[in-house]
């Protein structure tokens, strides 16, 4: 029997299948273009595709002026608008030129002023696509699974780097590269702006770490707090380099005090 069939967009009532989108989705739909369909529009596009001979309709209500040739799925690109560059670091929806003007700034700058901008670049547009005001709202520690990515995010932040940087990156990206850093240094990778720069990221991390102590007001208990931190992470980059240059040997515990092993732990803890 002759039927139709219907790809429905959303709808602004909730149902099973919407009831779980949370605020962060919906504006996803919204940057995609997709608008909410009233009860009322919903039941006016059923009864006009019943008087149509098209077997499959896709009865959706679009805004073309938000769709972006860059960012629509192919099936919507003759009615997007021509994509405009954006400037992460600037905003989200800030205008720039073409990727080769990001390309021309990282040739000029330093391997860690270059993980730098790479890094407001990351930042701005996972800010964007997870619904954050700014990307000063979010903790880059933590994984993008932890930051709440999902596989629509994931690719919506994936289409941004590669119209922003002018990259072919793949959907799989935040799964390979699972946080902000990783990603960044895989972007120096393909961009050839890590070439003979092994380990940029760590002292990237460190100019930045000695810009905002320079700049930052803390009180006494702060910076012995700092300064414990920094005892540690000293001690550690001694015991990385006497692994590297000896072998396992456990023979000398049994050779060490107690106080030793006290020591030990608290240096480790970062309470020495």
């Amino acid at each position: 029997m002759p039927a139709h069939s219907l790809a429905w967009g959303l709808w602004e009532d909730r149902s099973d299948l919407t009831g779980a989108l949370d605020t962060t989705g919906l504006a996803r739909l919204e940057r995609s273009g997709i608008r909410p369909l009233t009860a009322g529009q919903g039941l006016a596009l059923l009864d006009a595709s019943t008087a149509l001979d098209t077997a499959h309709l896709v009865p959706v209500r679009l805004d073309t002026r938000t769709l972006r040739a860059d960012e629509a799925p192919p099936l919507l690109r003759a009615l997007a608008r021509p994509a405009v560059r954006r400037a992460a670091d600037s905003g989200p929806d800030a205008a720039t030129g073409a990727p080769a003007d990001l390309r021309e700034r990282l040739a000029g700058l330093s391997g860690p002023q270059q993980r730098a901008l790479l890094h407001r670049t990351v930042l701005g547009h996972l800010a964007a696509v997870l619904g954050h005001a700014s990307a000063a709202s979010l903790d880059a520690d933590r994984g993008f699974l932890d930051l709440g990515m999902s596989s629509l995010t994931a690719v919506e932040l994936r289409n941004r780097l590669n119209a922003d940087i002018g990259l072919s990156l793949p959907t799989t990206l935040i799964f390979d590269h699972p946080d902000p850093a990783a990603l960044v240094r895989h972007l120096q990778t393909e961009l050839g702006t890590g070439a003979g720069e092994p380990d940029q990221a760590v002292f990237a991390e460190l100019a930045a770490l000695e810009t905002a102590v320079g700049g930052a007001a803390l009180d006494d208990q702060d910076r012995a707090r700092l300064a414990q931190r920094l005892k540690a992470l000293g001690w550690k980059l001694d015991a990385t380099s006497q692994d590297a240059d000896e072998p396992d040997d456990d023979s000398d515990l049994d050779t060490t005090t107690d106080d030793e092993m006290f020591d030990l732990i608290d240096n480790e803890l970062g309470l020495a």
